[in-house]
C-alpha cells in the first residue's frame, strides 16, 4: 500500500496543472467579453439601418440588448467561480510548497482585497 501513495510534490504537480487550466479558462472567457461587445454593436447597426418601422427596431434593440447582456453575464460568473478556485488553489500551492508561490488571484485579481490597496491606498479612498 505505501507504493501507491502520493508525494507531497506530486500533489503540488497535480495542484499546479489545475491552476494552469483554469488561468487559461479564465484568459480564454475574458477574450469572449469584447467578441460578444462587437456582435452586438454590430448587430445594432444593422438593425437601425434596416428598412423596418421604429417599433420593430425598438423591440429588436431590447431583445437584442437583453441576449448580449445574458451572455456577458453567464461569461463573467464564470470567470469569478474560476478565479475563486484558483484563490483557493494559491493557497493550497502556497501553504504545501512553505512559501508564497503563487499570488496573482489573491492579491491582484478583480474582487479582492489586495488589487484595490495597492492601486488606491485605503488614505487616499477614506481620508487620512
Amino acid at each position: 500500500m505505501a507504493g501507491n501513495e502520493i508525494t507531497q510534490k506530486e500533489k503540488i504537480q497535480i495542484l499546479l496543472a489545475e491552476y494552469s487550466s483554469l488561468r487559461m479558462e479564465t484568459v480564454t472567457r475574458g477574450n469572449v467579453i469584447p467578441q460578444i461587445s462587437m456582435i452586438g454593436v454590430a448587430s445594432l447597426a444593422l438593425i437601425f439601418t434596416a428598412i423596418i418601422t421604429v417599433h420593430l427596431k425598438l423591440m429588436l434593440f431590447v431583445f437584442l440588448l437583453g441576449v448580449v447582456l445574458l451572455l456577458m453575464r453567464f461569461v463573467h460568473r464564470d470567470v469569478i467561480k474560476a478565479g475563486d478556485r484558483l484563490r483557493q488553489l494559491e493557497t493550497k500551492i502556497n501553504e504545501r510548497a512553505g512559501e508564497p508561490l503563487l499570488e496573482w488571484e489573491t492579491r491582484f485579481a478583480a474582487g479582492t482585497k489586495g488589487f484595490w490597496n495597492d492601486i488606491w491606498p485605503s488614505r487616499w479612498r477614506y481620508g487620512p
